[in-house]
Parts: C-alpha cells; structure tokens; sequence
C-alpha cells in the first residue's frame, strides 16, 4: 500500500518512470480518508515530483469524477480544462480548445457507487479519449482533440496534496494497448 500521509505542505507526485504509456488500461484500488489526492496520466514530467496535465481527483465522495489539468497556473485554459468532466458527463473539448458537455447520468446517481473504504478505480486511455470508471460505473469521459494541450502519451503519477490529503492506493496495474 502507498499511504499519502498528509504531512506535507505542498503538493507533490510519486512518478512512475517506467514508461510514458499512450493507449492503457489502469487499474487501482484507492481508499479516501481526507482533503483531495489524484491520479496523473498522459502527463509531462517536470522534475522535483511535479507533473502537467490530466488528472483525475479522489477526494470526498460528492467531488469524485472530476478530471483536470493539473498546474495550469493563470493560463486562459484553466476555465475549460481546470473542471474537465464531473461525474456523469462527457466532455469533447475541440481542436481550438472549446468545450461541449453531455450529462448522461446524475452526479447523485454516479458518486453513490463510491463507498466508504477501497474502491476500484479504472482509467482507460484510447486515443484521444480518457475514461474513468469506479467500482465498474463510468464516472466521467473526456474526448480532448486540444492541439496545445492535449496529451497522447506521458508518466503516470499519485498525488500526495500534502495539508491533510489521507489516501491510500494498493493493487496497482497498467495494461498497455
């Protein structure tokens, strides 16, 4: 089990180098106990456990679904990328990086399947689409054709929020396509 302990002030990732994985499957048990956590891919490497790009957020249970763009600062992007999809929508985000969403499902009906405890957490990366599913449920898709921002390939990484973030990941797979 990788525990994030909360202990730290600032926000960092745990990196996996052993590749920058295109079209995979991810597989992950996660149990939340406080403040917010992630899970990076598709993502750029900064160096100093730092990392740009996708992110989809395990934090309290009415928040889960939430895929965004990690780091993007003051860029005019972060209106459209900083809350990509939340649970029960999919987001197209075009070529010049406008957004469309279609709810196809409540967030009330989506975030009951989260439970107290481990939950199974499932992202599947296709071209340019990313799917995140919990315990079997598809939580939220993003189509992203960004020509600046969108990612075809990168690192994978957990994030630890520091200031009280408590989760934990255990059973952590990757299968490429």
């Amino acid at each position: 089990t990788i525990t994030c302990t909360g202990k730290e002030e600032a926000r960092n990732w745990i990196i996996w180098r052993g590749g920058t994985p295109s079209d995979f499957v991810l597989r992950l048990d996660f149990n939340y106990k406080a403040g917010n956590s992630g899970v990076q891919v598709r993502s750029d490497d900064l160096g100093k456990h730092q990392v740009f790009g996708y992110q989809v957020e395990i934090a309290a249970k009415e928040k889960m679904g939430l895929w965004h763009h990690s780091l993007l600062g003051a860029d005019p992007a972060k209106k459209v990328r900083h809350l990509m999809a939340t649970a029960g929508q999919e987001v197209t985000i075009s070529a010049d990086g406008k957004k469309s969403v279609k709810q196809v499902a409540t967030k009330e009906k989506i975030v009951a399947h989260c439970r107290e405890g481990w939950n199974t957490m499932e992202i599947i990366a296709e071209g340019n689409t990313l799917t995140q599913k919990i315990n079997g449920v598809i939580f939220s898709k993003v189509s992203d054709d960004d020509r600046r921002l969108s990612r075809r390939k990168g690192v994978i990484a957990l994030q630890d929020h520091g200031k009280g973030c408590l989760v934990a990941f255990r059973n952590i797979r990757i299968k490429e396509q």
